[in-house]
């Protein structure tokens, strides 16, 4: 992750938590593990490592699914 989207991340968890402040219900529904955690925390927690894009492709073409993706889209229902 680089520094332009860990700020724009950042920036959105902002917004999500100024208009949390706005709306009570969101103490009422959420319930939150920690008090405090950070995207780069996350991040490092979860050792994300992104995969190359030749990788996936080859990797998706190997799986060689046969359906419509109409079809396995109706699946997710």
């Amino acid at each position: 992750m680089d520094i332009e989207e860990a700020s724009l991340l950042e920036k959105i968890e902002s917004d999500i938590k100024e208009s949390k402040q706005q709306s009570g219900i969101w103490d009422k529904v959420i319930k939150p593990i920690r008090k405090t955690v950070s995207i780069v925390e996350l991040v490092e927690e979860q050792s994300y490592e992104p995969i190359e894009a030749d990788a996936f492709f080859e990797l998706a073409e190997s799986i060689a699914i046969e359906e419509p993706l109409e079809e396995l889209l109706l699946q997710l229902d």
